[in-house]
């Protein structure tokens, strides 16, 4: 998937690995991220496999700087992907849930506190997400030109957007709710 980030965002314009970097941690990394390194070795592959091209920048305060820009086969390939339907469903993955999942053998404030700790980080998180998207989206708008296309992208970012801010919401509510049965109905004795 992160072959499909990175085509996806050299879609919109030639850029750096470092450029690539940031612009993952300011939208996708809420749903798909990645380190510097997974980064350059992808872009290593993606350009062996011609899926994009490079070239050196020189600078004259800095080291030269390498941009690659996506090819006639990279744009090829992203579109098929983006055509092709997703059939199976998204299953989440949450090391969280696995906890609480098998919290059976933890005590009833061992389990509490966890959660607690849990809904006090996605309350902190939803305020983050939310205003370091916005930011995100404001900053990519005024640096790419006004035409259907990055309209139509910034209408799409803004609903991926508002996903991760319900999704929080969600966790929230169910983080509380979860807090509220373990409270009233957790059985004191500890499974052996």
């Amino acid at each position: 998937m992160l072959k499909i980030v990175i085509l996806g965002f050299l879609s919109y314009r030639p850029q750096t690995g470092y450029e690539l970097k940031q612009n993952i941690d300011h939208s996708t990394k809420y749903f798909w991220s990645a380190k510097q390194s997974q980064i350059y070795r992808t872009l290593k592959q993606l350009e062996k496999n011609g899926l994009l091209v490079s070239t050196i920048e020189p600078q004259e305060d800095r080291p030269d700087r390498r941009v690659y820009t996506i090819t006639e086969a990279g744009m090829k390939e992203f579109t098929e992907w983006l055509e092709k339907p997703i059939m199976d469903a998204q299953y989440l993955r949450d090391s969280l849930l696995v906890k609480v999942f098998f919290s059976a053998y933890s005590e009833k404030e061992d389990i509490l506190t966890q959660l607690r700790l849990q809904h006090s980080l996605a309350h902190t998180e939803y305020i983050r997400l939310s205003e370091e998207l916005k930011q995100g989206l404001t900053e990519n708008q005024a640096n790419l030109p006004d035409s259907p296309l990055f309209n139509n992208t910034f209408l799409l970012w803004e609903n991926v957007r508002q996903f991760g801010e319900m999704y929080y919401e969600m966790v929230q509510k169910w983080l509380e709710q979860t807090i509220q049965s373990i409270e009233e109905n957790y059985i004191e004795e500890k499974m052996e």
